[in-house]
């Protein structure tokens, strides 16, 4: 698994990206709680509770919903 860290003009850490072999992902917020999933075989994004809100992966949008 890679870990890429996202970070605002500030410098400051919002978020994280884990990014599996098979290229699913999962974003967490800077506390690391998840927020939602990217799932590659379907190309689906998730929120956290599963709910689909894109075919394609717009994973990191999430941040600004939290």
């Amino acid at each position: 698994m890679e870990r890429i860290t996202l970070k605002d003009d500030r410098l400051r850490i919002i978020g994280y990206v884990d990014i599996y072999p098979n290229g699913d992902k999962t974003l967490r917020d800077f506390s690391m709680k998840i927020l939602g999933y990217y799932d590659a075989s379907q190309n689906v994004t998730r929120t956290f509770n599963q709910r689909i809100v894109a075919r394609c992966d717009v994973l990191t949008s999430l941040l600004n919903n939290n």
